[in-house]
């Protein structure tokens, strides 16, 4: 690939084909970089809102396209920097140590007076060294940060060398997460990333002051922290209730911050929107925190006595927080393992001590709950027929979500939801639920 920026006449054409089927161009043997263009700016107008803006930059695959960050995402990475360090410092000295398309770093290099980004994939550091000569400008009005660009693949090996000299603020790192044998094979485990944060750990935290991680979603997050127990904040962060990212922030080996698993801080992260930080849901709380909701009544349940049944967001499931959260609201839970809850007041209603908040600030779900059924198979074919547009969740349940749906052959509703669950006296019941 031509590892110049497109000129306007290619770009012109990039615009001018922007709905165009690309194999068609392929097969009018089109030029790679334009195919390339035209297919990654119809995946990422949403997800790269200030990259779509710009029709000249290159792309290197559509793979790189399919596993970077998104803009929102990475804007929060830059919120956590923001809150360690002086929100105004611009005197940094960063590391991005595998860069990708350069999304976490163009956000993060903007806090800093010098960033490093280091790429193992040559056509992808070349295609990010000629896009950042107009992303950089356009996110820093103007200003532009010394920015240093390493193509090496990054190792215990030659760690010094490609850091230098010198202390650190922050280094990120962003581990590959897919089989090297079979691409499509993704990993968990923190040990089979590439490259190897455990093993090049201690190296990093005597460089730095802060170390972040970028670890895969599945992750368990009690493994992680007996792997990382130098980590002083965990955030699971979801774009629009998907969670999409498991950060950990380390301290480095020469700050004042002392990690104490129990004052480790978790943040349930919903991002509304994939364009910018706009209506950001966080939920925090320590490790140390203990807490378990209410139990619903079930008979109660059964005689229609709660009006409102809560589902908890990704990122709150995610961190173990949906009882906390629950308990906080006053809200009572269906069962133990549930993760369901119910109340008779709505969240966007306040109580007299004005205790609750809108419900725009409850990550997660509200519905009405319109009946509640006891399963059986009978009452299952009169629920499907009742409810024939009814989206489907199974939730501490026999059979899956998978297998209800399945068995339901229910058209996917916006207006109508049935939960499948367990109440604490072992009951089964299907809850029909309304918006």
């Amino acid at each position: 690939m031509e590892n110049t920026l497109l000129n306007e006449q290619e770009s012109s054409f990039v615009l001018e084909n922007a709905r165009a089927d690309v194999n068609a161009l392929r097969l009018k043997r089109c030029s790679a970089r334009l195919v390339n263009a035209i297919e990654a700016r119809s995946r990422i107008e949403r997800k790269l809102p200030l990259w779509f803006a710009h029709p000249e930059l290159l792309y290197a695959s559509m793979l790189s396209v399919q596993q970077c960050s998104s803009q929102a995402t990475a804007c929060y990475k830059r919120l956590i920097l923001q809150g360690v360090f002086s929100s105004g410092n611009h005197a940094l000295r960063a590391a991005d140590l595998t860069g990708g398309m350069g999304v976490d770093s163009l956000f993060l290099s903007s806090l800093c007076r010098s960033f490093l980004y280091v790429e193992r994939n040559t056509e992808l550091y070349e295609s990010v060294r000629e896009n950042f000569k107009v992303l950089v400008p356009a996110l820093n009005n103007g200003t532009v940060p010394s920015i240093e660009f390493r193509n090496c693949e990054i190792s215990p090996e030659n760690l010094g060398t490609v850091l230098g000299e010198g202390h650190y603020d922050f280094i990120f790192a962003d581990p590959a997460r897919r089989s090297a044998s079979d691409s499509s094979k993704k990993l968990v485990a923190l040990s089979e990333y590439t490259p190897d944060i455990l093993t090049m750990k201690e190296s990093l935290l005597e460089r730095c002051s802060y170390l972040l991680v970028k670890v895969s979603p599945m992750a368990d997050i009690s493994q992680l922290l007996r792997e990382l127990p130098e980590t002083v904040q965990i955030h699971a962060v979801s774009v629009d209730n998907d969670c999409k990212e498991l950060l950990l922030l380390l301290k480095g080996n020469n700050t004042d911050v002392k990690a104490d698993m129990h004052e480790v801080e978790v943040s349930a992260v919903n991002i509304k929107s994939d364009k910018v930080l706009e209506n950001l849901q966080i939920f925090r709380y320590s490790l140390g925190e203990k807490c378990t909701a209410g139990l619903a009544d079930p008979g109660k349940l059964l005689e229609g006595g709660y009006q409102f049944l809560f589902e908890p967001g990704k990122s709150m499931l995610k961190c173990g927080a949906a009882a906390l959260q629950a308990s906080q609201y006053g809200l009572l839970q269906l069962a133990p393992s549930s993760n369901l809850f119910v109340s008779n007041v709505a969240l966007n209603q306040a109580d007299d001590n004005n205790h609750r908040c809108g419900k725009e600030e409850y990550q997660g779900r509200q519905y009405r709950i319109l009946e509640v059924i006891p399963f059986s198979r009978k009452t299952l074919k009169e629920v499907f027929r009742k409810y024939q547009d009814a989206g489907v969740t199974a939730r501490n349940f026999p059979m899956s979500t998978n297998a209800v749906v399945a068995a339901a052959r229910t058209r996917e509703s916006a207006q109508e939801h049935l939960f499948f669950t367990t109440l604490s006296n072992g009951g089964k019941v299907i809850i029909a639920t309304g918006k």
